[in-house]
């Protein structure tokens, strides 16, 4: 089917396109759904609207019970666009305006406060009567700042997110909110990603965010102990460490956990995956324009570029297939090859890669784990951004159209494009 799929883009004209795999997204859903389900008897996702925000997607994760976790104020509104009430977001991020951080308070959303200006602004608020529309008590959380230590396996324990425990903005953000007659800490929120994505970090996350609870907190107060996302997803071909399973890391949380809260009330355990969701079952499909020979090195110059697939520049090859025209798959090796882009920058380079089948011009290159911090990283850099389709039970459904020169020109106003000043 995948192989009918890349044909009848190609004929269509629908390349350079995205192509997401649903049969794989749902496998990555059910695998940490089920892993943490079974683990801990209260347990909830919130995927990362940050990782990839198209609305179907961020709807199929909703259909299937995850709220939605988001990081600005538009990210926000898209959440309320596609239909998620307030109280299945979590809003987190480190610069929140007043309006933003009213609008999640009236909406009933969970909102982790990241700095002592959030919590004043929320005290500012609450003080005035603005939050008079609340329907329930602030739902309000604090997003922790702490060392993790050795179980990071080497990795830099430094952030700059978050209210420091070590400087005592922690406590003093607590003291702040429980001298407000009626305001509570229902969440305590930890998120920290590292390229090895051990489990020991997400266990020094836990321990650190119960043992702040139970020393800082009301009894009972903490309702949702969030240890964010960052959990990795092993992908094949990509010369990655091995990461652990799901669960791997609900195991570990698990018993991290035990010992601290014992025979006490166990909060809701939340996890705000994205990358482990939505990078693998995307793929980017592109065409090969040229093929040159320079210096001895063979190129692929292709109709794809380091915007589209790799936008944070990371030093790893995507895994890659081969089809001709009519979705034929191309096996074989003949030598290596540099797959470059078409921005007409020396750095964009998609992959060198040691070996690969015989390319020739208009050949299709099928680039796998194209989902995360690829489609939202993209911008209009000398051509319109491509189409986005999904392979759901044997259908190819588009779900982003190509955009358009009208599209990119409806955001200047008509009589200010012809560059005069008369009109200013």
């Amino acid at each position: 089917m995948f192989n009918d799929a890349i044909k009848r883009l190609a004929d269509e004209g629908e390349v350079p396109a995205y192509l997401l795999d649903v049969e794989t997204l749902q496998s990555n859903y059910r695998d940490f759904q089920g892993a943490f389900g079974t683990t801990f008897e209260k347990f909830c996702m919130a995927y990362s609207y940050k990782t990839n925000y198209v609305p179907w997607l961020c709807k199929w994760m909703h259909r299937q019970g995850a709220l939605a976790e988001v990081v600005s104020g538009m990210e926000y509104q898209l959440a309320r666009e596609f239909g998620v009430p307030g109280e299945q977001i979590i809003f987190n991020g480190p610069a929140k305006k007043k309006s933003e951080i009213l609008q999640s308070l009236e909406d009933g959303a969970v909102i982790n406060l990241d700095s002592l200006q959030e919590v004043e602004s929320v005290l500012g608020l609450v003080a005035t009567g603005l939050c008079k529309n609340l329907a329930q008590s602030p739902r309000l959380g604090l997003r922790l700042n702490f060392a993790l230590g050795g179980n990071l396996g080497g990795e830099s324990s430094c952030s700059h997110f978050g209210l420091s425990i070590e400087d005592g903005e922690a406590d003093q953000a607590v003291e702040m909110l429980h001298a407000s007659p009626g305001l509570s800490i229902i969440s305590l929120h930890g998120h920290r990603s590292t390229p090895q994505r051990h489990v020991g970090g997400f266990q020094s996350i836990a321990e650190c965010l119960a043992n702040f609870a139970l020393s800082r907190l009301g009894e009972n107060e903490l309702q949702y102990l969030n240890v964010g996302g960052g959990f990795g997803r092993n992908v094949a071909g990509m010369g990655l460490p091995h990461f652990p399973s799901a669960s791997d890391y609900a195991e570990g949380i698990a018993t991290s956990l035990g010992p601290i809260y014992n025979d006490r009330r166990w909060p809701t355990i939340v996890i705000e995956p994205g990358l482990c969701l939505a990078g693998s079952p995307f793929y980017f499909l592109s065409q090969v324009q040229a093929i040159k020979v320079i210096g001895g090195e063979r190129y692929a110059i292709l109709d794809a570029s380091f915007h589209n697939l790799k936008p944070s520049l990371h030093r790893f090859n995507l895994p890659i297939q081969v089809f001709n025209r009519n979705g034929e798959k191309i096996e074989g090796d003949s030598g290596p090859i540099t797959m470059a882009g078409y921005t007409c920058m020396e750095s964009d380079i998609l992959g060198r890669y040691d070996s690969s089948p015989e390319i020739n011009s208009g050949d299709i290159i099928a680039f796998a784990n194209a989902g995360a911090y690829t489609i939202v990283f993209n911008p209009q850099f000398i051509r319109e951004r491509p189409p986005i389709f999904a392979l759901l039970e044997g259908r190819i459904i588009q779900i982003r159209r190509r955009e358009t020169v009208p599209d990119i020109l409806q955001l200047y106003p008509e009589d200010r494009r012809d560059g005069g000043l008369e009109t200013a």
